[in-house]
């Protein structure tokens, strides 16, 4: 019993419901605080995991046979055999069921980022996961919709540029994650267990990292430096730290063998987890100024 609920906590990905504080980053900004409002955040909160988990079945049962092939992934429940894919698929139909029920609650616009993110994962996980560059935008364009989840779908915005600054980091997480992969793979690449890595080379995925980096950079730093309100622009201080985030997280991709896993990487990592947490204290104070 006990190694089927990890094999099912495993499947279900809950560690990477970390990624869906996206949806909390853009409410926070917004400074749109209310009870209701903090309950309508709860549960756009909870159905972008349980439809991330559902998409994560999906693509385990699509993925199966290039994972048996893969060092790592050929541990992953399905590969293995720990859960049978029509088990998979039938927790990932109640997963989809409970995700569409929590984002009716928030509202219809909720509904429909929901519904956009699960078909555009349906299309990554058939076809655009091979099509080099493409792949990564799929990608990027999630995190974008996690954090339209936490602020157009409750009715308020966030900065254009802090949504430039979004797409230019989670463009950055995505190429890094390519070139983790690459650097695992070797001269030898292991292409059966991931096709679009044939499209990509070292040298071209330094070019993306840095140029994602720098407009990362630039944008975050534009996003406080043109902001109409006070709040925006004392996050200027903030800075620095965004600046040493983004090297730090280089400096793990590229000697530290880590990038593949975004949350393990980020509390695995003590410089990335007191420079977050410092991020985190500063913006709070400032709600409260």
């Amino acid at each position: 019993m006990i190694h089927k609920i990890k094999a099912w906590w495993q499947l279900l990905r809950i560690q990477q419901w970390l990624k869906n504080v996206f949806i909390i980053i853009g409410f926070v900004l917004a400074k749109e605080f209310s009870v209701i409002n903090l309950v309508h955040l709860v549960f756009a909160f909870f159905a972008f995991c349980f439809i991330s988990s559902a998409v994560y079945l999906l693509n385990d049962v699509v993925d199966v046979k290039y994972d048996q092939a893969h060092p790592r992934k050929k541990h992953r429940p399905i590969a293995r055999g720990a859960i049978l894919k029509q088990e998979a698929l039938l927790i990932g139909f109640l997963f989809f069921m409970l995700a569409v029920i929590f984002a009716l609650y928030v509202g219809p616009r909720a509904l429909l980022i929901i519904l956009i993110y699960f078909v555009i994962n349906v299309f990554y996980s058939v076809k655009l996961k091979h099509i080099v560059i493409i792949d990564i935008f799929v990608i990027s364009l999630g995190f974008l919709l996690r954090l339209l989840m936490g602020t157009f779908a409750l009715g308020f915005f966030v900065s254009n540029w802090f949504l430039l600054c979004a797409l230019m980091l989670t463009l950055f997480l995505g190429f890094a994650k390519r070139k983790a992969e690459l650097l695992e793979c070797g001269d030898a690449k292991e292409i059966h267990t991931r096709r679009v890595l044939e499209h990509y080379s070292n040298s071209m995925l330094d070019v993306f990292i840095a140029i994602c980096a720098s407009c990362t950079i630039v944008s975050y730093g534009a996003f406080t430096v043109l902001a109409v309100s006070e709040f925006n622009q004392q996050l200027f201080y903030t800075l620095p730290l965004v600046i040493y985030g983004l090297f730090r997280y280089i400096y793990l991709v590229y000697h530290q063998q880590k990038g593949q896993d975004t949350s393990a990487d980020f509390f695995g990592d003590l410089h990335l987890i007191l420079a977050g947490a410092l991020w985190i204290f500063i913006v709070i104070m400032l709600n409260f100024i």
